[in-house]
C-alpha cells in the first residue's frame, strides 16, 4: 500500500476494480517493462503508481493553492482591496469586441 497526497492507494485494488486495455509502441513496451523490471515491481503496479503519480503532479494545482502565512496574509489583503481605476481597461472594454458582430 502507498500513500499519495491525501489519498492511501492500494495496487492491488486497481486489478480488482477496474481493468486498463490500451497499446503501445513497441519501443515504449520495451522501456516501461526495463523500468519495471528494474525497480523489481510489476508492470500493471509499475505503470499504474507512474499513473497516479502523474496524474496527482496534473492536478495539484487545480486543487491545492499553498502560500506561506506571510504571503498567504498579502495575497488575501489583495484580494480584499476595492478595485482601482484603470483607463486602459475602461477604454478597452468600451469598444466592441473583434469577436462580437456588428
Amino acid at each position: 500500500m502507498a500513500t499519495y497526497g491525501s489519498c492511501v492507494y492500494n495496487t492491488r485494488m486497481a486489478r480488482v476494480k477496474e481493468r486498463w486495455d490500451f497499446r503501445v509502441e513497441p519501443e515504449t513496451d520495451s522501456l516501461v517493462r526495463q523500468a519495471a523490471a528494474s525497480s523489481h515491481r510489476t508492470l500493471t503496479d509499475f505503470v499504474v503508481d507512474a499513473a497516479v503519480l502523474e496524474a496527482e503532479r496534473l492536478l495539484a494545482d487545480r486543487t491545492t493553492f499553498a502560500l506561506p502565512p506571510e504571503e498567504w496574509e498579502q495575497f488575501v489583503a489583495l484580494l480584499d482591496r476595492s478595485p482601482r481605476d484603470n483607463p486602459g481597461l475602461e477604454k478597452l472594454f468600451a469598444e466592441p469586441s473583434v469577436f462580437s458582430s456588428t
